[in-house]
């Protein structure tokens, strides 16, 4: 099963929703960001993905100006907006929940100062704690390199399946 196609339907009317067009077909909307999803998976059935959500009575707009205002904002950015691209890759864990998101930016010049790197990554964690996932516990990773613009995000970490490390394993870490 897609990734997207999960997160669709563990998410029905607190993110996702449909639109009937005229034509009495439908459209997937996610109504924090106020757009509509593309679900490009060959693999996904889409009639029978927007059947399922009839079936699971998913809120119907006919009107998108009915649509509430959305939470979740490109990022703007006043410095550089022309020449910085960001990514935005959702990380799900095996049962298919998003557990978190890498977001990476590109720009059109090299970054080599660290503090221009940093910089640019605050604005991104910023981002994640007051778009992507507000209100939530979250831990960030970011890169040593000067050249990568990137942090990763978990969400519930404690949550997350783990192992103990055996005692000769933790041998070769005691120095």
């Amino acid at each position: 099963m897609s990734c997207i196609h999960q997160d669709i339907l563990q998410n029905i009317n607190t993110r996702y929703v449909l639109y009937k067009r005229d034509d009495n077909s439908y459209s997937i909307i996610d109504k924090l960001k106020r757009v509509i999803v593309s679900v490009d998976d060959p693999i996904i059935n889409f009639k029978k993905l927007v059947e399922t959500l009839l079936n699971k009575q998913i809120d119907i707009y006919l009107n998108l100006n009915d649509l509430p205002d959305a939470i979740e904002k490109p990022i703007e950015f006043t410095e550089n907006a022309k020449t910085l691209k960001i990514f935005i890759k959702k990380i799900y864990d095996e049962n298919g929940k998003e557990t978190g998101s890498i977001i990476s930016a590109i720009t059109d010049k090299l970054i080599t100062n660290y503090q221009e790197k940093r910089n640019i990554e605050r604005l991104l964690e910023d981002y994640a704690f007051t778009v992507l996932y507000p209100y939530e516990g979250l831990n960030l990773y970011t890169d040593i390199n000067t050249d990568t613009i990137s942090i990763t995000v978990i969400r519930n970490i404690n949550d997350l399946k783990y192992r103990d490390i055996d005692p000769n394993e933790a041998k070769i870490m005691d120095r």
